[in-house]
């Protein structure tokens, strides 16, 4: 039913969503501590100051997982070096 590709497939993905997670959990008190906050005004819907950390943590784990593709990835090399620009 599955293949050895599916599996190796899903894998990254889980791997990935895991550390998404991972990071937004202890990324966003660092980030309440430092400053990198949306502060709430009257054009928000948020109460609360909410931490800025959610784009950084997807592009980390998703640098990190994608090692674990079972395709090669070398066309897609000059977007995902785009990508590392971005998130610098």
């Amino acid at each position: 039913m599955y293949g050895p590709h599916k599996t190796t497939i899903l894998l990254s993905l889980v791997t990935a969503v895991s550390m998404a997670t991972f990071f937004l959990y202890y990324l966003a008190p660092i980030a309440r501590q430092i400053g990198l906050v949306d502060n709430p005004s009257d054009r928000k819907r948020h109460k609360d100051p909410v931490p800025l950390v959610g784009g950084i943590s997807i592009a980390i784990s998703l640098f990190l997982a994608l090692p674990l593709m079972p395709f090669g990835l070398g066309t897609y090399r000059y977007l995902f070096m785009g990508l590392g620009i971005l998130v610098i």
